[in-house]
C-alpha cells in the first residue's frame, strides 16, 4: 500500500518532469504551468479538463512501469489514446505494447490485438466459470488476488495463453486487474458466471 510519503514523492517527480517539459517548450512560467496541470481533475465539482498529451504520456509510462524521461514522453505522446472511439481490446493491446517499451502505433496495436486473440487457450470456452470461481475463491481466502502464473499453473496454460485468457475475460467484464501485482479480482459480470462452471466465454 503506498504511503503518503511515496505518493508525495511521485507527485513531486511528475511535477518536476512536467516543469522541465514546459521549460523546453518555451512556456513563460513552466513551474506554474506544471502545477496547474497537476491540479486538473481534482475535486468532484470541477469540470473535466483534457490534460496535455505529454502529461497523459507521462502518467501511462509510470503506471506501466516504464522510465519516465523526456525522451520517453516525446516518443509516446503522439500515440496517446484519448477516451472514446477505441475498443477495450485496443486499449489492452496499447497498454501491453507500452509496458514492453514499444510504440503503440495503429499498426502495432492491430497486430497486438490479433496476437492476443491467436494465443487464446483452446479450452477457455468451457472453463470460464472455473477461472472466475478460482479467482473469486482465492481472493476470499487470502484477501489478495492470484498471480497470473498461479492461474496458468492451475489451468495448465502457458504464459501467452494465460495472458490472452485474462485479458479476454477482463474484456467480458468477468475479471478485473491493474498494473499492481496480485490485483486480479472478479469483475462486475462474474457473479452469474462463477456459479456456472461450463459457461461459454464468447
Amino acid at each position: 500500500m503506498p504511503t503518503v510519503e511515496t505518493i508525495d514523492d511521485k507527485l513531486a517527480a511528475w511535477t518536476a518532469c512536467l516543469t522541465e517539459y514546459a521549460r523546453r517548450e518555451g512556456e513563460a512560467q513552466p513551474k506554474q504551468w506544471a502545477a496547474k496541470v497537476m491540479q486538473m481533475g481534482r475535486g468532484r465539482s470541477q469540470r473535466v479538463i483534457k490534460l496535455p498529451r505529454p502529461a497523459v504520456a507521462m502518467a501511462w509510462l509510470d503506471i506501466l512501469g516504464q522510465p519516465v524521461t523526456l525522451l520517453q514522453i516525446d516518443r509516446l505522446a503522439p500515440w496517446v489514446q484519448r477516451i472514446g472511439h477505441v475498443t477495450r481490446q485496443e486499449v489492452l493491446a496499447w497498454q501491453a505494447l507500452v509496458s514492453r517499451g514499444e510504440l503503440p502505433t495503429p499498426e502495432a496495436v492491430e497486430q497486438e490485438v490479433l496476437a492476443q486473440r491467436s494465443q487464446m487457450p483452446d479450452d477457455l470456452p468451457g472453463r470460464t466459470g472455473e477461472v472466475v470461481a478460482f479467482v473469486t475463491n482465492f481472493v476470499a481466502r487470502r484477501n489478495i488476488g492470484p498471480t497470473w502464473q498461479e492461474v496458468g499453473a492451475t489451468f495448465g496454460w502457458s504464459r501467452p495463453e494465460v495472458h490472452a485468457a485474462i485479458h479476454h475475460l477482463a474484456e467480458q467484464g468477468l475479471l478485473t486487474f491493474t498494473a499492481t501485482k496480485r490485483s486480479l479480482r472478479p469483475g462486475p459480470g462474474s457473479i452469474e458466471t462463477a456459479s456456472q462452471p461450463s459457461a461459454s466465454c464468447c
